[in-house]
């Protein structure tokens, strides 16, 4: 299992290199600069060009991207051109507001998702299975930025219990957490509804009711652990996805997160903040597929043989 984990840590340093390359060269071949977005309105040639310099945005492409990699190696992605402040810093104060929403929101989405997946599924074509199907269905094709502007709308500016904006408290959460989870949580119901049914018709359930095995124990023990690898996988893309994706969760709810310090950056043509950020994400995106990984070889014993030879 070690030997896997260093193999999947090796595997990192090429993808990473590869992320910054992308990115950086976006960035480079996109309209604009720096300096003409902090000179201001109509601002002078000369002054441009002088901000330009000070920021060290007229140098050459390989130059500014390998002093860039050779920053990374320090832990150091430079300074914010608009702030002037360390971007690793920048980015550590707002990933815990974003770490926070996501892992909540998975928590809840998984809780959601897995119980009334199952519960559909083993009351197949009952009036609590077309129930579910159809509400899931419903969140589905609704965006999370409009549930979470309903429940601003609804909730939280007719109840002062629930802030309007910010995450000054636990209770800043909950909204955006329920306009997430909702969203989520109906694709991985079915997926886990579809799993399920699947499983439960396989020949060992069926052995293990005629041997007379309580219907909770074979739904339990057999049938989930065994569908368990696709919902495991669909919880940790979502989890990777709620790290960098939820910026317009983030906007409607004015949480100052890593996502909405990414939209801001590329705004303003602030490349440290944007390499930085992206780079982040990008190795937090890889350590939760590694946990995502390890997770199935403690799930399916038949995994755990192929690590451990």
């Amino acid at each position: 299992m070690w030997k896997f984990i260093g193999k999947r840590i090796l595997l990192m340093i090429p993808i990473i290199i590869g992320v910054s390359l992308l990115v950086f060269t976006i960035l480079y071949f996109t309209p604009g600069s720096p300096g003409e977005i902090l000179a201001g309105a109509n601002p002078q040639k000369e002054v441009v060009d002088q901000i330009n310099h000070e920021l060290g945005f007229d140098r050459p492409y390989h130059v500014r991207f390998f002093e860039f990699l050779k920053g990374v190696v320090q832990l150091d992605f430079g300074d914010s051109y608009t702030s002037r402040q360390p971007v690793i810093g920048e980015i550590l104060s707002r990933f815990p507001r974003t770490l926070t929403l996501a892992f909540c929101s998975m928590i809840v989405t998984a809780i959601l998702g897995i119980s009334i997946g199952i519960l559909s599924a083993v009351k197949q074509y009952s009036f609590i299975d077309y129930a579910s199907t159809v509400v899931s269905m419903f969140f589905s094709s609704m965006p999370s930025f409009w549930i979470g502007m309903m429940l601003l709308l609804l909730i939280a500016m007719n109840n002062p219990w629930f802030p309007i904006n910010g995450v000054k408290t636990w209770r800043g959460y909950i909204l955006p957490v329920i306009a997430i989870s909702l969203c989520n949580a109906a694709p991985l119901m079915r997926l886990t509804r579809s799993t399920m049914l699947e499983t439960i018709r396989s020949d060992y359930v069926r052995t293990a009711k005629a041997k007379g095995a309580l219907e909770k124990r074979v739904i339990w023990k057999h049938a989930f652990k065994n569908a368990l690898l696709p919902v495991v996988t669909n919880i940790g893309n979502n989890f990777r996805a709620l790290l960098g994706g939820s910026v317009i969760t983030e906007t409607v709810f004015v949480i100052p997160g890593v996502g909405s310090y990414v939209v801001e950056a590329i705004r303003n043509k602030n490349v440290p903040s944007v390499m930085g950020a992206t780079l982040f994400l990008s190795v937090t995106f890889l350590v939760v597929i590694l946990a995502v990984d390890v997770l199935y070889a403690y799930i399916d014993p038949r995994i755990k043989a192929k690590y451990t030879k």
